[in-house]
């Protein structure tokens, strides 16, 4: 009789990303491997992980691997570009991961390692109170313009004035995110990485975890000693 060994365990490695919506969105890259879907190991093929996905009517926090370093993005689809089987990898036991808690926030980075983060989805603060989070974002030229209309629908009368803040609000909510990134674009950042993160406060801690050296775009710099004695 001939022994059978047991099948070696897989993994999922994404091949062209890019080619999807969704995989661009989420800045995926060629090579990513998934290795845990909310914090559970997968071990599987494409249609495994679909119907595990699929099981979930919310969106489900996707673990990958990305040369030495994991991050967590959130998704409602497999369907982010082609997937391949390899060799499971060996990896320290995660913790459960809740996505109802989570949020997605894509981190802009420049070439010399400043970076900046906005989050993908529409906060409660751009849709009360628009040009609060305009101002909180450094978006002057939007804030400004948004501003000017509230001057000019409030001479007309202050109906008009709520309404123009109303659908400014709802404008601020859904596209807000278009503002953030042509902004920092025009300051030399690009999109990097997309992380899934419960606070914007946890997405800096996340990233700095991943990019040591990265410095925030608005961090106050210390003065080089050198600088200064001179």
């Amino acid at each position: 009789m001939t022994s059978t060994e047991p099948a070696r365990p897989t993994m999922l490695r994404l091949t062209a990303p890019a080619t999807t919506t969704l995989g661009r969105a989420l800045r995926l890259q060629d090579g990513d491997i998934l290795i845990a879907i909310n914090g559970v190991p997968h071990h599987g093929d494409e249609h495994d992980m679909r119907s595990r996905i699929s099981a979930s009517k919310n969106p489900v926090a996707l673990c990958f691997l990305r040369g030495k370093q994991t991050f967590v993005v959130l998704s409602t689809t497999g369907r982010l570009g082609a997937w391949e089987a390899v060799p499971a990898v060996d990896m320290v036991e995660m913790a459960r991961i809740n996505p109802d808690f989570l949020v997605n926030w894509e981190v802009l980075r420049g070439a010399d390692g400043t970076y900046d983060l906005h989050s993908l989805s529409g906060t409660l603060l751009a849709l009360l109170a628009a040009p609060v989070w305009l101002l909180q974002m450094r978006l002057w030229i939007p804030a400004a313009a948004f501003l000017a209309c509230m001057m000019v629908s409030l001479a007309v009368s202050p109906l008009m004035a709520g309404s123009v803040y109303l659908a400014a609000g709802l404008h601020i909510w859904n596209g807000g995110h278009k503002y953030f990134r042509k902004d920092r674009q025009s300051r030399g950042l690009q999109p990097y990485i997309v992380i899934a993160a419960p606070s914007e406060r946890a997405a800096h801690a996340i990233y700095k975890k991943l990019e040591p050296q990265s410095r925030f775009l608005f961090e106050a710099r210390t003065p080089d000693p050198e600088t200064v004695e001179s």
